[in-house]
């Protein structure tokens, strides 16, 4: 990484890009053994390029819808974002590329947690197939012929959600999480 960055002379340069590239590297190499990166660069650099151009668009629609929307309609973090880089409020100045940066951390984290949670789930349910049997019950009988859960049948699942709580205690998806002891 700092061969590169030198090599780039007083051309500016992605900063962000070398420390992912480099992290990934790190990473690749303590959890596999090896680097797994050997060979990959272009397709992670097209694949950031990618999700940043994706991001960007997400953004310039909201800029333009938000000319359109009533007050009243409920905020989320792209508007609150949006105010503070438009307000200039606060120690810390907010450009769309912060904003791209704290919405891929909010995609990332919320993607990889959610994926964790959801095999340890599965994987506590194979291991205890009276619990599963429970669960599968419960939703079964609660669709009917409906045919799909939708988020507003979630508070109605309690022994699912009782489940899905114990996985979270058993199995915390982020290391700063602690279990709660029994």
């Amino acid at each position: 990484m700092i061969d590169s960055i030198s090599q780039s002379s007083y051309r500016p340069i992605d900063l962000s890009e070398h420390l992912f590239s480099n992290t990934f590297a790190i990473i690749c190499r303590i959890a596999c053994g090896r680097s797994m990166f050997t060979g990959q660069h272009s397709k992670l650099k097209k694949n950031f390029h990618e999700l940043d151009n994706f991001l960007q668009q997400v953004i310039d629609q909201r800029i333009k819808s938000d000319r359109r929307r009533p007050v009243s309609q409920q905020q989320d973090i792209i508007d609150i974002l949006l105010g503070l880089e438009k307000d200039g409020v606060g120690p810390v100045q907010v450009t769309q590329d912060r904003i791209k940066a704290l919405l891929m951390n909010i995609f990332v984290g919320g993607i990889v947690t959610t994926s964790i949670t959801i095999v340890w789930a599965m994987a506590e349910l194979i291991k205890n197939p009276r619990i599963m049997k429970k669960v599968q019950n419960e939703v079964r009988n609660y669709l009917g012929k409906q045919g799909k859960v939708e988020e507003t049948d979630l508070d109605r699942l309690h022994y699912l959600k009782m489940v899905l709580k114990e996985t979270l205690r058993l199995h915390a998806p982020a290391p700063m999480l602690f279990q709660e002891k029994a």
